[in-house]
């Protein structure tokens, strides 16, 4: 006989139905996986923006932000110059210049890696960096700690930032941000002191004895490069501006 109820095709829906709403349930249970964006970009406020790890992180906005952190792992930042006081946790900073001429950009290291950087100069001037022909071809301002001057009357430094560089380059200029380089001092060159033109003697008096300096200049080729103590080549600029900041 066959049984004409419905009562077995109802428990049958109804197990059907709670299985699924268990797999369901299940399914949300389960612990996020941790979720990183690719790119962080800010807005037109005040904003604190905290990277990931992924390794880009754009805050360039126009605004002043409150804090820029780059978060774990390896990361660039990009950011207004407004927003330089208060990153942290960035591998490198670009500084983004808005002006005539197209997007310029700064290139830093942070405190951190700027040591690291120094502590390795010996093992990167021996695998020697490559430019382009365009980076050579480039004007760029080095903010620099100074060293006073050399038996050639040149200016050794430490390089902090890498600024003016177009944004196409800025990958060329970290490979001498945070290293050792020889400012070449000419007669073309101008040395400006609290905003006026030094001379002669009082210009070699003052870049002698300064401490930071801003330098316009032009990277030369690898075969004009300096040496330091131990025969690693030095990369070498024509300087045609120096700025005393301290």
């Amino acid at each position: 006989m066959r049984a004409t109820s419905g009562i077995p095709g109802t428990w049958t829906t109804l197990l059907m139905g709670l299985v699924t709403i268990g797999a369901l349930a299940t399914f949300v249970a389960l612990p996020p996986e941790p979720a990183f964006a690719e790119r962080i970009v800010g807005t037109s406020g005040a904003d604190r923006i905290v990277g990931t790890k992924k390794p880009d992180l754009n805050a360039v906005d126009g605004q002043k932000d409150r804090a820029v952190n780059g978060g774990p792992g390896n990361d660039v930042c990009t950011i207004d110059k407004a927003d330089l006081p208060v990153v942290k946790y960035c591998n490198t900073v670009k500084v983004v210049n808005s002006g005539g001429g197209g997007v310029r950009v700064c290139v830093v290291l942070q405190e951190d890696k700027l040591q690291a950087s120094r502590a390795s100069r010996g093992l990167r001037a021996q695998a020697g960096p490559t430019f382009s022909p365009a980076f050579y071809d480039t004007t760029i301002t080095l903010n620099a700690d100074a060293d006073g001057l050399d038996d050639s009357g040149n200016l050794p430094i430490s390089i902090n930032q890498v600024c003016d560089v177009p944004k196409s380059l800025a990958k060329e200029a970290l490979q001498i941000a945070g290293g050792d380089g020889v400012a070449v001092i000419g007669p073309g060159t101008q040395v400006f002191q609290a905003g006026k033109l030094l001379q002669g003697q009082a210009a070699t008096t003052a870049v002698a004895g300064a401490d930071t300096v801003a330098i316009r200049a032009r990277l030369k080729h690898p075969g004009e490069w300096g040496q330091d103590d131990e025969g690693n080549p030095v990369p070498t600029f024509t300087a045609s501006r120096i700025t005393i900041t301290d």
